[in-house]
């Protein structure tokens, strides 16, 4: 029903399980930093108490075990209740070493296991996520340095192509569509822009209609017009041609860093997940950890009741 409450969570079921670092928290790994961090430090802080939690008892049940030694006495009709008094004393000792040890070995070691693999963790998942951040940035720059080569060859191909129609329009009118047939033919056999520049060059320039000038002396010391417009036409197409490499190369670059961000993206939410994991595991653990500390000292306590009573029945007989 639009606008009513939600409903609430059946017994038993945790309420972190409606929370979704995944969701939530995607592209805030600072967050979830400081969610790892803050249940560092309330690990560390609940070590601390529970560490001087035991070596309270320990030093009362030391401290109880040298005031238990036998105490002398002539009455005989005291002696069953005296000997009971130190009897007490003695078990008082006794069952807060062993609230000690406990505390230690099924409270203490369990935390400090849990905090060794919640700084485990957080240790490789930053480690992860900088080098996440290493490969998107790779990505970027490559694609920035194909798109400025790219630039750099389409303004020099232009800058050619304006000179060419400056001489002879309708040449340069057809150029761009010529070089792209060669292009075209050169894929159609296998080899595309892969092929030589010096295949596409001629391939272009023999749809141009343009011959290739003798190469003698008097050629190169005084060229002819034809041969001025062959070096001009050859310039244009190899500088073309040089853009649409370019230009394949950006697209390269730019489809393979979309691929790096999708893998990178995948990759971050396992993190996540991997984190929402832990902080729920740290969540349930402390809870399980609170409780059995209350069980522990529930027990101890009621077996001191117990060793009261039975003294005071033998201090009243």
């Amino acid at each position: 029903m639009e606008g009513s409450l939600p409903e609430p969570a059946p017994a038993g079921e945790a309420a972190v399980s409606r929370y979704s670092f995944a969701q939530m928290l995607t592209g805030q790994w600072q967050t979830v930093k400081a969610k790892n961090l803050l249940s560092k430090t309330i690990l560390d802080e609940l070590i601390r108490v529970v560490k001087g939690r035991i070596a309270v008892e320990e030093t009362y049940s030391k401290g109880l075990a040298k005031l238990s030694t036998p105490i002398s006495n002539s009455y005989a009709t005291l002696t069953e209740a005296v000997v009971g008094f130190s009897s007490d004393i003695l078990n008082k000792s006794v069952q807060h070493k062993e609230l000690a040890e406990n505390l230690q070995t099924d409270v203490l070691n369990e935390l400090q296991n849990l905090r060794e693999d919640v700084y485990k963790s957080g240790r490789s998942a930053n480690t992860n996520i900088t080098a996440l951040s290493t490969r998107l940035k790779n990505g970027e720059v490559a694609y920035r340095k194909a798109h400025r080569a790219y630039d750099r060859a389409y303004h020099e191909a232009s800058g050619h192509c304006i000179s060419l129609k400056s001489t002879d329009p309708e040449l340069a009118e057809s150029l761009n569509d010529r070089v792209h047939e060669a292009i075209q033919k050169a894929e159609e056999t296998g080899g595309g822009i892969a092929t030589s520049a010096s295949s596409l060059r001629k391939s272009a320039m023999h749809s141009l209609g343009i011959q290739s000038p003798t190469k003698d002396l008097v050629n190169w010391l005084l060229p002819s017009d034809s041969h001025k417009k062959h070096t001009t036409v050859e310039a244009a197409v190899q500088h073309l041609l040089n853009a649409e490499n370019a230009r394949a190369n950006c697209l390269k670059a730019w489809d393979t860093l979309n691929a790096v961000h999708v893998q990178c993206a995948i990759e971050f939410q396992a993190i996540l997940n991997d984190m929402q994991g832990l902080e729920e595991r740290v969540i349930f653990e402390i809870q399980d950890m609170l409780r059995k500390h209350i069980v522990l000292e529930s027990s101890c306590f009621a077996n001191l009741q117990y060793d009261i009573q039975m003294l005071f029945g033998v201090m009243e007989s």
